[in-house]
């Protein structure tokens, strides 16, 4: 049985989601053949996804900026709570963007292909995301240590909030992502039915943007415990250690 971290399954399934209908085989006039286009339909086809591309990189490279500015303030020991909650909100609302990208367009579809045509390229590109049944999801206590962080020299009261503070957090996120993902199966089968029902597609982006929002402030939170608990030295040794992780961690 495959065991991963619950960050990288809701990332999986996510960018499986969200790529449906992008990734294209290697001849577009092999494609129109294989589905039986008309001229007009392989040229609206070309259109919407070229549209939908543009719109979709445009949203995540807004994210990547909006990001790194909030990486860069949970960085600085003295966090600017305002200006944290105004990036976590511009990263959430750029997540539904991303989301309702992706549904308008399933609908862009549907309006170029009959439903033949359809059930066809769902076979021929649209990638099968993870069965989140067939998943388990593991929480354990985490953070810091004098063992495995050089110089930190925490004491034995600090020792023990953070890893209570990493233990809470860990099961926060468990459980926000089993939701996103649960949710996002949802969404999957209704994708692959010709006849969308983008009421109930809409009912769940909401259900998942607000888990996003759940972890981002849960991180938000942690953060603010960390200060409470480290020295600014401590922080910074801290923050150090986990920027030479990151590379080897891309999953976090």
């Amino acid at each position: 049985m495959k065991i991963v971290t619950a960050f990288a399954l809701s990332f999986a399934m996510l960018m499986g989601l969200l790529g449906a209908v992008q990734a294209r085989p290697a001849r577009d006039s092999d494609l129109a053949r294989r589905l039986g286009l008309t001229s007009r339909q392989e040229n609206d086809l070309k259109t919407a996804l070229r549209r939908s591309t543009a719109e979709t990189d445009r949203i995540r490279g807004a994210l990547v900026i909006e990001r790194a500015k909030l990486r860069e303030m949970y960085d600085d020991y003295d966090l600017n709570h305002s200006r944290a909650h105004i990036s976590i909100n511009r990263i959430n609302s750029l997540q539904r963007d991303l989301l309702e990208a992706s549904l308008q367009r399933q609908i862009s579809l549907r309006k170029i292909l009959n439903q033949r045509q359809f059930m066809q390229l769902n076979k021929i590109i649209v990638p099968e995301p993870p069965d989140a049944g067939e998943l388990r999801f593991r929480s354990r206590p985490g953070g810091p240590r004098d063992g495995n962080v050089p110089g930190l020299k925490l004491s034995p009261e600090q020792q023990e909030a953070i890893e209570r503070l990493w233990w809470n957090r860990r099961h926060e996120s468990d459980d926000a992502t089993q939701g996103m993902a649960r949710d996002l199966k949802a969404i999957t089968r209704l994708y692959d039915n010709y006849r969308l029902d983008a009421r109930a597609v809409r009912k769940l982006i909401v259900s998942i943007n607000k888990a996003q929002l759940r972890m981002m402030k849960s991180r938000f939170d942690r953060q603010v415990e960390q200060r409470k608990i480290l020295t600014e030295p401590q922080f910074r040794d801290l923050k150090q250690h986990m920027r030479l992780l990151r590379p080897l961690r891309p999953d976090r």
